[in-house]
């Protein structure tokens, strides 16, 4: 008896134990995928890190440049006379003491006569201390 009864039952678990084995992941398998996973989160994390980098320097060249046009407008205001070089240290995002930004005034005569060639110029250093960024402006001023 080739295919008796007991041939049915052993064959019936094989089968069944194959089911088994192809239900579920092997270790290795999982230790890959992990493996995977986190190199991919390791390069998303370096993304995300110099998006906010960005993001910051991009909101300080912003408030440095409200700070520029506020000087230059202050300056116009005052009028001709009263416009001279002048330094302002650690200044804040409304132009008050208390901030991270310098700001320089130079005043120089212009290339009409009875006019003033004005340069304001903020400054302040980035995140790891060693770069300075700028930004400038320039106006010109004249005695009516």
């Amino acid at each position: 008896m080739l295919f008796g009864p007991r041939t049915k039952k052993i064959r019936s678990r094989v089968i069944r134990n194959q089911g088994l084995a192809e239900r579920g992941f092997t270790l290795i398998e999982l230790m890959i995928a992990l493996a995977m996973l986190a190199i991919s989160l390791l390069g998303t994390e370096s993304v995300i890190i110099s998006i906010a980098r960005n993001r910051a320097t991009a909101r300080k060249m912003s408030v440095a440049t409200n700070l520029c046009q506020a000087k230059i407008e202050e300056l116009k205001s005052l009028g001709y006379g009263a416009v001279v070089n002048c330094i302002e240290t650690n200044l804040n995002e409304k132009g008050l003491a208390g901030g991270i930004f310098n700001r320089y005034v130079s005043v120089s005569e212009g290339p009409v006569p009875r006019t003033k060639t004005v340069w304001v110029i903020v400054w302040w250093r980035d995140f790891d201390f060693r770069k300075i960024k700028t930004v400038s402006m320039r106006t010109m001023i004249a005695d009516l």
